[in-house]
């Protein structure tokens, strides 16, 4: 209310200045035609001639009558919109001012709300992964980078759909929550088998770390739907290797590395490859699987030098290197393998001193090199 008064007496204050631009610019035309210098208008104000023999005879008076006239114009053209458009023009104005204000409140609305969301959201996703981990024991697999990756992943999903499976996960029934989740991708439209495979595949995210038993379930529905999934495959290796599967570890770790789509892709099989291998105790066999894993990691690091990840693979095919070269005897080569792989780890930790995992390889790594130089001496 108070903006409204004040826009309305500007508005009357420059109406009635309007008034009086016209009567001063009546005064100057006046005084144009007949003060300065005593002016005399052309006889015939129609003719060309005429004004052109007044300017000649009498610029001064000639320029003053065109001056004071562009301002009597210009004065009464003022006072008309001021008089008889201002209300026209305030209400616009006002109309403009509030539609204005009203957006950048709205907008701001929008931008608040959509921070507010945002943080509810984190919250959830905190609280969700904080639950699960309640239930981990030792009836889970080893966690990995990649899992985590994949478990965030999916509790992401899991709160932006919302619904029972997240209520009960949030209401402290983190093992109620999941089971309601299972029933609800059982019940899911069967003829999208891809998108089944995805939500399958969500479920064995989230319990990888709890229940092998249950992720395993769960990839394997997955891969039922989906056989040529690489991530499907290479958790269940991984899976059926916790639980003491060799078989069915060998026979996914050969699918990783047959429907691997690249290098990357294959690397991660070799090291499933030298993994079963290493279970059955065919060391010949892992160290060549390691060793082809990593000559594709070494390629891929070189590629790619500012990816902090692709050195960690090659990091971490040097150390499985390191161990199987050991067992195998070969001191010098287990040593030179860790030795190397205590560099590459070193070296990542002094780009992110914060990160534990690789702290810890470092150190692994370097305490390995060490001892195994002492016993050669």
């Amino acid at each position: 209310m108070a903006g409204g008064v004040a826009q309305r007496s500007v508005w009357d204050r420059v109406r009635r200045a309007g008034w009086l631009l016209v009567l001063a610019a009546g005064g100057v035309v006046l005084t144009g035609y007949f003060v300065v210098n005593g002016a005399r208008p052309p006889v015939d104000p129609l003719s060309s001639a005429s004004w052109v023999a007044w300017w000649t005879a009498d610029s001064r008076s000639a320029l003053s009558l065109i001056v004071s006239s562009v301002l009597g114009v210009f004065g009464a053209a003022a006072s008309y919109f001021q008089i008889f458009l201002s209300d026209a023009a305030r209400q616009n104005m006002e109309t403009i001012v509030r539609a204005v204000a009203t957006e950048g409140s709205a907008s701001a609305a929008r931008d608040g709300a959509s921070a507010a969301r945002g943080a509810v959201a984190d919250a959830k996703l905190d609280q969700v992964l904080a639950e699960l981990a309640r239930l981990k024991g030792g009836g889970g697999a080893p966690v990995t980078a990649e899992s985590t990756a994949s478990a965030t992943a999916a509790a992401t999903r899991l709160v932006a759909d919302g619904g029972e499976p997240l209520r009960l996960i949030l209401a402290g029934r983190p093992a109620d929550g999941l089971a309601a989740l299972r029933a609800a991708i059982v019940a899911e439209d069967r003829s999208h088998d891809a998108a089944r495979a995805a939500r399958w595949r969500e479920l064995g995210a989230l319990t990888y770390a709890i229940s092998v038993r249950d992720a395993i379930d769960a990839y394997e529905e997955a891969a039922r739907l989906d056989p040529r999934d690489f991530a499907t495959q290479l958790y269940l290796a991984r899976l059926y290797a916790r639980a003491g599967r060799t078989a069915d570890c060998a026979a996914a770790a050969e699918r990783c590395v047959r429907q691997s789509a690249g290098d990357y892709e294959r690397s991660f099989g070799l090291d499933e490859t030298g993994d079963v291998s290493v279970a059955r105790n065919d060391l010949a066999s892992a160290l060549a699987a390691y060793d082809e894993g990593l000559t594709i990691r070494r390629r891929l690091a070189a590629a790619d030098p500012a990816n902090a990840e692709r050195e960690r693979d090659v990091g971490v095919s040097l150390a499985k290197m390191g161990q199987v070269s050991e067992a195998l005897g070969d001191r010098e080569a287990a040593c030179r393998s860790f030795g190397e792989a205590a560099t590459v780890f070193a070296a990542l930790a002094a780009a992110a001193p914060d990160h534990a995992e690789t702290v810890r390889m470092a150190a692994l790594a370097a305490a390995a090199a060490e001892r195994l130089r002492r016993s050669g001496n």
